[in-house]
């Protein structure tokens, strides 16, 4: 079941974009110096450097390296490269279809998390910034979407560690 209940059906439609996105982690910018209180800046993705594997969502792209050594050895998602257990960047990116009989109608992209600070585009336009670990967000992007055709979400990703400044003052 969805967001849109039995009774509201008649009046809003809705689409999941769980699934299968792209995913793309970003390197560290060289010379950037950790718990100084500016985050990296998030380069933007390169077109033909995102993953073989498709990212699950939703899952963090990092899932498997939860455990830290603490516990069991596992992996939720095997197919995931071991490369993705330590980015602290990257950008997620998914295409899809907005029915032409929506045209009118008002559309908000729903996020229920979005673990650190994030950035989406919808057909490289920004919709929205966010910055939390574990509560949901959303955004209009009633005028970002093409109704009828193919549109593109893109979210990039800093983690909230990025950002922590652990130096004294006087």
């Amino acid at each position: 079941e969805g967001w849109v209940k039995p009774p509201e059906m008649p009046l809003r439609q809705e689409m999941c974009l769980n699934g299968s996105w792209r995913f793309q982690p970003v390197s560290m910018p060289a010379g950037w110096k950790r718990d100084q209180g500016a985050a990296p800046e998030l380069a933007p993705p390169v077109p033909t450097r995102w993953e073989a594997t498709a990212l699950k969502v939703p899952s963090p792209w990092n899932v498997n390296a939860f455990n830290q050594g603490d516990g069991g050895d596992f992996r939720c998602y095997p197919s995931y490269p071991k490369g993705w257990d330590t980015a602290e960047m990257g950008w997620l990116e998914r295409s899809f279809r907005v029915p032409a009989a929506w045209r009118g109608q008002r559309l908000i992209l729903h996020f229920e998390a979005v673990a650190g600070d994030a950035v989406v585009f919808v057909n490289g336009r920004p919709v929205a910034h966010n910055f939390d670990i574990f509560l949901p967000f959303e955004a209009d992007v009633t005028g970002a979407v093409t109704f009828g055709g193919v549109n593109v979400v893109r979210v990039g990703v800093r983690k909230a560690s990025l950002f922590n400044d652990t130096r004294t003052t006087g």
